[in-house]
């Protein structure tokens, strides 16, 4: 028989207002049995919302029916337990686009065609169809989000991969080796994937580092 509530261990302790993982766990016949069934990994640096810095407010999802929700999904608002979320509203479909890699010391990693190690970041469409990046962003801070604007006509394919240097060198970009207008900082940085849209920008994922000494 599943577990029972009584048998669930029980937290301790308080939530780190400084970030760390939550998950909603379905319980299994045995702890190696139980599914995860939500999770958010939230944190009080930016893009997120200064409540996470623990000052009062609470994070509300703005929109329950995103699947994975993303950083953009969440607002700052007063608490509400047991009722419905103050901010709560429909969002526009996030496209089903990540940051899935990003080396911003390159001692010994790739070159550009120039035979330069420069630091770079990886975009991946974890979609079934194709994905135009026209009107889409890279940034090195929520207070530049639209940094550098990916050239219009280009596109990333299902389940396909897209480097871009992040080295300031635009002149070196052609068709298929892009560089952006900034270059991130190798220690400690962040490197951001921004929507643009008539109602504003939103974040569609990120990557923050720090202290960051890999090669």
């Amino acid at each position: 028989a599943p577990r029972s509530p009584s048998s669930m261990p029980l937290c301790a302790g308080s939530l780190d207002g400084g970030g760390e993982t939550l998950t909603l766990v379905r319980p299994g016949p045995t702890p190696e049995e139980d599914a995860s069934v939500a999770q958010v990994t939230y944190d009080d640096d930016a893009p997120w919302p200064v409540a996470a810095d623990g000052t009062g407010p609470s994070l509300q999802l703005m929109d329950a029916a995103a699947v994975p929700p993303r950083v953009a999904c969440w607002a700052a608002s007063g608490c509400t337990p047991g009722a419905t979320n103050s901010v709560l509203r429909a969002m526009p479909a996030f496209p089903p686009l990540w940051l899935n890699e990003v080396q911003p010391s390159n001692v010994d990693g790739p070159v550009d065609r120039m035979g330069e190690r420069d630091p770079w970041v990886e975009v991946y469409n974890a979609g079934t169809t194709a994905v135009s990046l026209a009107g889409f962003h890279l940034a090195p801070s929520v207070t530049n989000r639209t940094a550098w604007a990916f050239p219009t006509n280009t596109s990333l394919g299902a389940r396909q991969f897209l480097v871009v240097w992040l080295d300031g060198e635009t002149a070196e970009s052609v068709s298929n080796e892009l560089h952006a207008s900034f270059r991130i900082p190798t220690a400690t940085g962040s490197v951001l994937l921004v929507k643009g849209e008539a109602a504003g920008t939103n974040v569609v994922d990120y990557l923050n580092w720090n202290a960051l000494d890999l090669g």
